[in-house]
């Protein structure tokens, strides 16, 4: 375990951003998504909803969605925790991620999540390091 970096936001943050691609992400955005970042020359946004579906977004060949793509998630009811991971792989029914704080509380696992389970958050961004 890590502290408070082995919370999913800070994890990702601090840890596989700035140890693997040398850079910081930007600060939180202040927009309706509440769980997302402002886009920074590092940090492209491929994609955002408030009322979506998460499954969606990733098959759809328009937003050319991959493996390595970091997810910032939530649900409008607050009934689930809001959550960040990075994409392993793309499966049919489902994603393989890679995270903190999920599979054991402040431990990174690498887990498959299916578009079922995915789809109850329906606030979230999605985005690609450049």
């Amino acid at each position: 375990t890590d502290g408070d970096l082995g919370q999913c936001k800070l994890w990702l943050q601090q840890r596989v951003v700035n140890n693997a691609l040398s850079f910081s992400l930007p600060p939180n955005s202040t927009s309706e998504n509440a769980y997302s970042w402002d886009e920074s020359v590092h940090i492209q946004q491929q994609a955002s909803w408030n009322n979506g579906s998460i499954h969606e977004a990733i098959i759809n060949p328009e937003l050319d969605i991959e493996a390595g793509d970091m997810i910032q998630m939530a649900n409008s009811d607050g009934s689930l925790v809001q959550h960040s991971l990075v994409i392993g792989r793309i499966e049919a029914d489902g994603i393989w991620i890679i995270d903190s704080n999920y599979v054991e509380a402040k431990t990174p696992g690498y887990h498959k999540l299916s578009f079922d389970t995915l789809d109850q958050y329906d606030r979230y961004s999605i985005y690609r390091a450049r």
